[in-house]
């Protein structure tokens, strides 16, 4: 609660006013809260948008992994004489 307090004099009167103001966080700024939980929302849908991604990508990787994992271990040209796909001669 802020009081302020105001005197004015003149030659034939003088008037006090008094001002009491008091500010809850609803009734100041109504539409800051909506905003602010607008906001919050957004970045969450956002963030949970982005770990279903990586969800998806970590998945992804790991079924491509485990489908070629012949390929990988033993990559083309790699026969029983020791040679490998990396060599040219």
């Amino acid at each position: 609660s802020k009081t302020s307090t105001t005197t004015t004099s003149t030659s034939t009167k003088t008037t006090k006013t008094t001002k009491t103001t008091s500010s809850t966080p609803t009734s100041v700024l109504p539409d800051y809260l909506s905003y602010l939980i607008s906001l919050d929302v957004k970045w969450y849908l956002y963030l949970k948008d982005g770990l279903r991604q990586a969800a998806d990508s970590c998945l992804m990787v790991k079924d491509m992994v485990e489908k070629n994992k012949e390929k990988i271990e033993k990559p083309k040209g790699g026969g029983e004489n020791g040679q490998n796909a990396m060599s040219m001669f």
